[in-house]
């Protein structure tokens, strides 16, 4: 249900209802948010947001609401946005929630929770905002000076006013991100680490042994500054005449692809662009590559990797990993058995890490077996929801003790 006028929830159905928010519903990149949504078992989910993306992932089976219908008129839509940033709500839209009978809030992403906040404080519920990466990574300064648009500008003010709030807590994705919260201003004893995880029924190993694949490397990520996209190619340039029959896929779309395409094209590079697939599409690469790379950076405005689920879903599916990323990287990757780590930027061990996976069978059969058995272990999703809905519970239990 994606309209204003959808019912409320029954009197039966009402006892543990979580409203999970993410302004736009939902980015191809943000299956780990489906995938919660989808895992959780003793509450209810109802996804939450304020338009509904054309181009964005299938949510078949999950209650979605939109605060806005899309036959608003823009000077509605316009007033909406003037009430949000002066922290007041949008009468219509404080309607469509109040209907669905929540007693919590989960909003991803620190500008969701930011434009959440208003009607989580009107309707007197508690609020849980998981920070991913760019969200609390990004200096002060570039949200302030209004590169991430002038209806931010305001945003690092904003988060650490929501972190004073008694009815909000915060969720790092990782132990990394639960530090770069803490340095943003955000006290210690409002975060908790709390990973995603991965569906391991899903992303499973495939059929074919993973020495009997080509010479594939798999990189996964948007084709932005953060990701390193250019280090991998870099290392390809350089792989190329020792391995011939090398083949690299690159799945994701962004700024950069075509500069990256361009200069493949120009240097015969072996490198296939494949742009953004669905998870399914996404799984049929993992299964027909023998490692994945990521060579992640932190850019030039402080964005850093969080803790990439493209790396967990690739080691569920038995594929060991090299990457520099940095955000909860070690808490994923161990060095030597699943993977290799490498510094930011560090192309030549790169190259030499590369062609030790290339040429190393046996090395790289006990990595691909360690991976899947590290997120089968550690990682796997409903393990991982358990602990997200016992939280809820102490939330959800202290919010109607408190009202």
């Amino acid at each position: 249900m994606t309209h204003l006028d959808c019912p409320p929830i029954s009197s039966d159905q009402a006892d543990n209802v979580v409203m999970v928010y993410r302004a736009q519903l939902l980015p191809y990149s943000e299956t780990f948010i489906r995938s919660q949504v989808r895992a959780l078992r003793r509450w209810r989910p109802v996804l939450v947001g304020e338009t509904r993306l054309e181009s964005g992932l299938e949510l078949e089976g999950i209650d979605t609401r939109l605060m806005l219908p899309a036959t608003l008129t823009r000077w509605h839509r316009a007033a909406s946005r003037t009430l949000n940033r002066m922290g007041c709500c949008y009468p219509p839209s404080r309607t469509v929630l109040r209907r669905i009978g929540a007693q919590l809030v989960h909003a991803h992403f620190g500008p969701s929770a930011v434009e959440i906040w208003p009607y989580a404080r009107a309707l007197k519920l508690p609020m849980l905002v998981t920070l991913h990466g760019y969200d609390i990574s990004i200096r002060k300064e570039w949200w302030e000076g209004g590169h991430g648009g002038a209806r931010l500008r305001n945003y690092p003010q904003q988060l650490l006013a929501l972190s004073k709030e008694p009815q909000v807590r915060f969720l790092a994705v990782s132990r990394f991100i639960a530090e770069q919260a803490r340095s943003f201003g955000i006290p210690r004893d409002r975060i908790v680490v709390m990973k995603i995880g991965v569906d391991i029924k899903r992303f499973t190993r495939g059929s074919t042994p993973i020495l009997a694949r080509p010479l594939r490397i798999l990189f996964v990520g948007r084709l932005v500054e953060k990701k390193g996209a250019v280090y991998l190619i870099d290392a390809v340039s350089k792989l190329r005449k020792v391995f011939p029959s090398l083949e690299v896929v690159v799945v994701g779309d962004g700024p950069l692809r075509k500069l990256l395409e361009a200069r493949c094209k120009l240097e015969g590079l072996p490198v296939q662009f494949r742009g953004a697939l669905s998870s399914d599409a996404v799984q049929d690469e993992m299964h027909n590559a023998r490692l994945m790379c990521l060579p992640s950076v932190t850019a030039e405005n402080g964005d850093t990797e969080g803790l990439p689920i493209s790396l967990l879903e690739a080691q569920a599916t038995g594929l060991p990993i090299v990457t520099s990323a940095k955000g909860g990287v070690d808490e994923v990757v161990a060095h030597g058995i699943t993977g290799f780590r490498f510094s930011e930027g560090d192309t030549s061990t790169l190259v030499q890490q590369l062609k030790i996976l290339l040429t190393n069978d046996q090395l790289l059969e006990s990595m691909s077996e360690a991976a899947a058995e590290c997120v089968a272990s550690r990682f796997e999703i409903h393990k991982c929801t358990d602990l997200l809905e016992e939280y809820y519970d102490e939330i959800g239990i202290r919010n109607r003790t408190c009202f």
